[in-house]
């Protein structure tokens, strides 16, 4: 350890002058070195005061004396320090006690505690007391290492909550859907759950310092209220289902009943009138239905003819989480009216305003809108895009100057 003779040693400044002796075997340039420091700064614990002395210190230095053999000593004195950072003489050795205690610089003092230096004729330090640097070329590294922990962390912690948000909208999707075939108090019950989940994440949000157990505890929490409610929906959809293929033989029946009873004079009137409006309402029904299908029909063969080697099935293998979001949420899709139909859905639990659904539709037609959905949902599930609405904006604009090419993006993703 070196002396000088009036300065109180304290652990701190013993492990700051033990790095400032591995930094003089160092060479990094000092911009390195000070990037490196800024970008842990605040996880060390220094605020945006402590930032701006250092960086002030560093300014003083040149690029030779962070050579491997040199050290970066600074000599400046208070009063030069406190008109450069505006502290009071205080609030500088505040600022400078918090910067040696976290093991940034050293202090070489001389015999009479003045800080002073001098250079040779080539710029080089050749004698100086004052504030040494070299701590922070020795932790380069470590400080290096540290941001690409932090830098894992924070895209971890994003990952857990776009998971959280596409299970967290797939429930929705399934309250809303199972609305109309499970029993109203069951869905009091999962509403009740899921705005606890919600209000639960909400809280996790607003605190800074999200705890990466607490996120994993909230996504496993989602994922098994989904589970729940798929396993209430499939059994309610069975007993619909039942209960419909009941209601259909019912009608089969009668009908084929009515078939076989007599008309006519004796029997009841054999001459229809034409005054039945729920009649001609249910034929306008039919063909706006029809004319719908037809629509459709023509959008198919239009995109057919401009995709002519991209299917569904291609579709489906080359965007995997948009296939399993349809199972999950008991869609089956046979062909591309089904296919249409669950884009929509698919949209709304990727945060895609109706809005947009609609603009890309007119501009680029049902089925090739509902594909671009598909690429959407797969690529945001991964993390590849963080705005789909402003992706799916993206594509319209590229339909529109000529430059969507979707095939393209499907079959690179197969490959």
């Amino acid at each position: 350890m070196t002396t000088t003779g009036w300065r109180l040693q304290t652990p701190e400044l013993l492990q700051a002058e033990r790095y400032a002796k591995i930094g003089e075997a160092l060479a990094i340039s000092k911009t390195k070195a000070i990037v490196a420091f800024k970008r842990v700064a605040n996880p060390l614990g220094l605020k945006a005061a402590d930032i701006l002395l250092l960086d002030i210190l560093v300014s003083f230095t040149q690029e030779k004396d962070w050579e491997a053999g040199q050290r970066p000593l600074v000599w400046a004195s208070n009063a030069y320090l406190m008109e450069q950072t505006g502290f009071s003489l205080t609030a500088l050795r505040r600022h400078l006690r918090l910067l040696i205690e976290n093991g940034l610089i050293w202090v070489k003092d001389s015999a009479n505690g003045q800080r002073y230096g001098r250079r040779n004729e080539n710029g080089y330090i050749i004698e100086a007391y004052g504030f040494d640097l070299a701590p922070l070329a020795a932790r380069s590294e470590e400080f290096n290492a540290l941001y690409e922990e932090l830098v894992a962390e924070r895209n971890f912690i994003k990952s857990l909550k776009r998971h959280i948000t596409i299970q967290r909208r797939t429930v929705w999707a399934l309250l809303d859907k199972m609305r109309q075939t499970a029993p109203k108090a069951s869905i009091s019950r999962f509403r009740a759950d899921y705005e606890r989940l919600v209000e639960a994440l909400s809280c996790k949000q607003r605190n800074l310092q999200n705890n990466n157990a607490q996120l994993l505890d909230l996504l496993d929490a989602f994922k098994a209220l989904k589970k729940e409610l798929e396993f209430v929906f499939e059994e309610a959809a069975t007993v619909f289902e039942t209960d419909e293929a009941i209601k259909k033989q019912n009608m089969k029946t009668n009908k084929n009943f009515q078939n076989m009873a007599p008309m006519g004079h004796q029997n009841g009137r054999s001459i229809q009138v034409t005054n039945e409006l729920k009649n001609i309402s249910k034929f306008c029904n039919e063909k706006e239905k029809q004319n719908g299908e037809i629509a459709l029909e023509n959008q198919e063969a239009a995109y057919h003819s401009k995709n002519s080697s991209l299917n569904l099935e291609t579709i489906m293998i080359s965007c995997p989480h948009f296939a399993n979001l349809s199972r999950e949420l008991g869609f089956y899709l046979k062909d591309w009216r089904d296919f249409h139909q669950f884009a929509d859905k698919a949209r709304a639990i990727a945060g895609i305003s109706y809005d947009a659904w609609q603009n890309s539709q007119e501009a680029m037609g049902p089925l090739a809108a509902s594909a671009s959905i598909a690429l959407i949902f797969d690529k945001y599930s991964e993390g590849s895009i963080k705005s789909p609405g402003g992706y799916l904006r993206g594509l319209v604009e590229k339909q529109k100057t000529g430059d969507l090419h979707l095939e393209r993006s499907f079959y690179g993703r197969m490959s």
